[in-house]
């Protein structure tokens, strides 16, 4: 991921893809809290890349899941209701 980023620059769009798949790798392993950081990077580079599309919301679903696994109900709600919100 390094060498894409500086490749890059950190604000590209493949380089969030590459950060939601390593928010899936890390939801898998159960590893919640390193893989929210990693959906919300990727989160703030696709909304600025590509505004309101489908990738964005399937994104803003992703980190409302691993809230609720989180137990954190108020914020996967809010995420649903309202997911132009950053949190």
């Amino acid at each position: 991921m390094e060498i894409k980023t500086y490749l890059l620059g950190g604000d590209d769009i493949s380089v969030a893809d590459l950060k939601y798949e390593l928010g899936r790798i890390y939801e898998k392993k159960k590893d919640f809290k390193e893989s929210l950081s990693f959906y919300m990077d990727c989160l703030k580079i696709r909304k600025e890349k590509l505004g309101e599309h489908e990738i964005v919301a399937e994104t803003h679903h992703s980190i409302a899941v691993v809230e609720q696994i989180m137990n954190d109900y108020n914020a996967a709600l809010e995420r649903y209701v309202t997911p132009e919100t950053d949190f």
